[in-house]
């Protein structure tokens, strides 16, 4: 017989839910105590309501900790206080620290909306829409302090329809919605339990991308960036200087792009900040790498952990769409710290006077940017592959570098560039 556990639940949104209701039907264990962010305006009104999983948690009865600090002291005397056995985590939307995640007497488990080890970090759904995968799934596994990187303890998978549409559930059965009684046009921010109640009876096949979930959920899919570039006039004010050494340059960037993963994806504020965060930490890893000599034994030894950082950055198509618009903006600004991050496809390459020039087309945006180089490129990308490339603003370059011959006003010296390496099939 299975001993009886007492669980605490963390989760936030929609998708949570249902990982909630199965515990709650999950006799003989127990949940109790439930964990989510704290109240945020919500809809198109902006007003402070309820998330999802506190909704369903206060219907349950069951007790509510919305902590503003996972570090708050308060919050790990509550957590003690529950005397859980285990943790289970669906979309909580923050990264939790060691000592909550010794609390558990037997650990936690992650409830993640992807099939690990691909999409790892926020918005797997989305990311496996626009990637165009054929399926998509969940992965139930081991919560640790790196993101995403625990054991493995199940995994399920489900179709994605060529032109279904990002949606919070990907679990959502056609056959779960079978309810006779048809109901109104649901609005934007009704649960994902009523929406599929719209069509099934009327157009069964459509189940799976009811009408109703378009203005949600298909507006984030495609436009991943738009919103957090709004905010792109800051990035010249505020992007840090060169870094000490290539070394602090690559741990910033790592960590501003785990701190972007650890945003809530509800909370727009908090995501504008983040990917200005992140554009920033990357623009300065380019002064960094534009200054330094690469070819020093040092600088040298660091060259797999920045073609590391790089790769894992070409995995994320929201952070790519932000940094393609951000450079757009700053390299119509008039000032700010000169380090850049491009990530584009080469469209085009030549020798000038001294100097190499590419033309890249930004990711997103489409603007064609002129790099150059002292060495040719060729021995890095050729036309058409995808790049990534680090270095810093020249403005009227044929005054600033010596040898330069090209008829650009505004280019990017590079300081190294990489090819975007093609997703395994």
């Amino acid at each position: 017989m299975v001993d009886s556990l007492r669980i605490v639940f963390f989760g936030t949104p929609e998708f949570a839910v249902p990982s909630l209701d199965a515990l709650l039907g999950a006799s003989p264990h127990q949940v109790v105590g439930v964990v989510t962010q704290p109240d945020r305006p919500r809809g198109r009104g902006q007003k402070l309501s309820d998330a999802p999983v506190k909704a369903r948690a206060l219907e349950a009865g069951l007790p509510v900790l919305q902590p503003a600090r996972m570090k708050d002291p308060a919050l790990l005397e509550q957590l003690a206080a529950l005397q859980t056995d285990l943790g289970v985590v669906a979309a909580y939307g923050r990264i939790l620290t060691d000592a909550i995640l010794g609390t558990p007497r037997l650990g936690m488990i992650n409830v993640h909306a992807s099939l690990l080890p691909r999409y790892r970090g926020a918005a797997p759904v989305h990311r496996a829409v626009i990637a165009g995968e054929p399926s998509t799934g969940v992965t139930i596994m081991r919560v640790v302090q790196a993101l995403d990187a625990g054991g493995m303890i199940a995994r399920d998978a489900r179709p994605l329809g060529p032109d279904e549409p990002s949606d919070d559930d990907p679990f959502k059965s056609p056959a779960k919605p079978e309810p006779a009684k048809p109901t109104k046009p649901a609005e934007p921010k009704e649960s994902t339990e009523e929406k599929p109640g719209e069509k099934p009876k009327e157009e069964k096949p459509a189940a799976e991308k009811p009408a109703a979930e378009k203005p949600k959920e298909e507006k984030p899919a495609e436009k991943p960036a738009e919103k957090p570039a709004e905010p792109a006039e800051t990035p010249p004010k505020e992007t840090p200087a060169a870094a000490a050494n290539l070394a602090e340059g690559i741990d910033a960037a790592n960590s501003a792009s785990k701190a972007f993963d650890e945003t809530d994806a509800d909370d727009k504020e908090a995501r504008k900040t983040a990917v200005v965060a992140l554009y920033n930490a990357y623009a300065g890893l380019g002064r960094t790498v534009e200054q330094v000599n690469l070819e020093d034994a040092d600088n040298a030894e660091k060259l797999p952990a920045l073609r590391q950082t790089l790769a894992e950055l070409a995995k994320e198509p929201f952070k790519l769409n932000s940094i393609g618009l951000l450079a757009g903006k700053k390299l119509d600004a008039a000032e700010g710290d000169p380090g850049i991050l491009l990530a584009g496809t080469v469209k085009d390459l030549k020798a000038t006077g001294g100097h190499f020039e590419t033309t890249v087309e930004l990711v997103r945006n489409k603007r064609l940017v002129t790099v150059v180089s002292a060495k040719n490129p060729q021995d890095s990308y050729k036309v058409d592959d995808q790049v990534l490339i680090l270095g810093s603003i020249v403005r009227d370059p044929k005054e600033k570098l010596p040898g330069y011959k090209g008829e650009a006003e505004v280019v990017v010296k590079s300081g190294h560039a990489m090819v975007v390496p093609a997703e395994k099939p």
